[in-house]
């Protein structure tokens, strides 16, 4: 039996903001080298994951402003927020569309970037391969110094994108906001070898805005 990706397509502005449903299912967290004991976790209530992280054209119709960026393009992902500015911009983002936008657990994120319940085990989002979701030059070089527009890569098993490339994303915890989907390198880049979907970075302040740190969104059921 083939299942069906279900997608929300939010408007905003002259934009869209393309979601992917995620039914809840328990699953193993940690794991895959990351340091962190596999443990089981589990989904208890479906929710929405963002297609593609936030890109700077969105952010900029919600906020009528630029955004902040070490590259610059329309579809690239917002790429220098810190985690007070993610806050900043899905409380402006609620009151554009009524929508219960927030920013995904680490359990939320961690689950979708596995496959959620098409979950094949891979390493990475969507393959074991970096070929396969990544771009040639992290691959060749080790660390990626540049983003990509969104959805150029292979997608997971639920239809997500860039989950363990591009950059890495802000999440929530019972404690500190953390970093998931890669690993910044000594020259601002992710190291594709640390980029499973289980690596999480803890040592980032919520101010920090640095480059490489972007949001994906969750809408809770």
């Amino acid at each position: 039996m083939i299942m069906q990706h279900i997608e929300l397509d939010i408007k905003i502005g002259n934009t869209h903001y393309p979601m992917i449903k995620v039914m809840q299912e328990k699953f193993l967290m940690g794991g895959q080298d990351s340091g962190i004991k596999e443990h089981e976790e589990e989904i208890s209530k479906s929710f929405f994951m963002g297609k593609y992280p936030v890109t700077q054209e969105v952010s900029q119709d919600v906020m009528h402003e630029q955004p902040n960026n070490k590259y610059l393009g329309r579809l690239k992902p917002v790429d220098e927020v810190s985690y007070e500015e993610c806050t900043t911009f899905i409380c402006k983002l609620k009151e554009i569309t009524r929508l219960p936008f927030d920013l995904p657990t680490e359990t939320q994120w961690e689950f979708t970037a596995k496959g959620g319940i098409l979950s094949k085990g891979y390493n990475l989002s969507g393959s074991n391969s970096p070929e396969d979701v990544m771009g040639k030059n992290e691959i060749d070089d080790g660390y990626q110094t540049v983003t990509y527009d969104v959805g150029l890569f292979k997608p997971n098993e639920i239809g997500l994108y860039d989950m363990t490339n591009n950059l890495s994303e802000w999440c929530k915890t019972d404690k500190s906001p953390i970093l998931k989907g890669g690993l910044l390198g000594y020259e601002g880049g992710i190291i594709w070898e640390h980029c499973s979907c289980a690596q999480q970075l803890t040592d980032y302040a919520a101010d920090s805005y640095t480059p490489n740190k972007g949001l994906r969104l969750v809408v809770n059921l």
